[in-house]
């Protein structure tokens, strides 16, 4: 995984909690975990609220993150 990382020019997890102070470098590592039920909470509130988007539309919906990614990376 950290080659993956390496490859993409990202640093894995525990490079970037070293650029924490000590006192609350317990709180980076839950936010990175958080991340994974946090979007699924979003993707599930957003099929409340709009149901007549369906399977199809979520995927597209699920790329806007990808492409902001993108855009960051390219011109940041």
């Amino acid at each position: 995984m950290a080659s993956r990382w390496a490859a993409n020019g990202v640093s894995p997890p525990h490079w970037q909690w070293r650029a924490f102070p000590p006192n609350s470098a317990a709180s980076h590592p839950a936010s990175l975990q958080a991340g994974y039920p946090s979007g699924y909470l979003l993707a599930s509130l957003l099929y409340l609220a709009v149901p007549w988007l369906g399977w199809r539309g979520m995927s597209m919906v699920g790329i806007i993150p990808a492409l902001l990614a993108f855009f960051i990376r390219r011109n940041v």
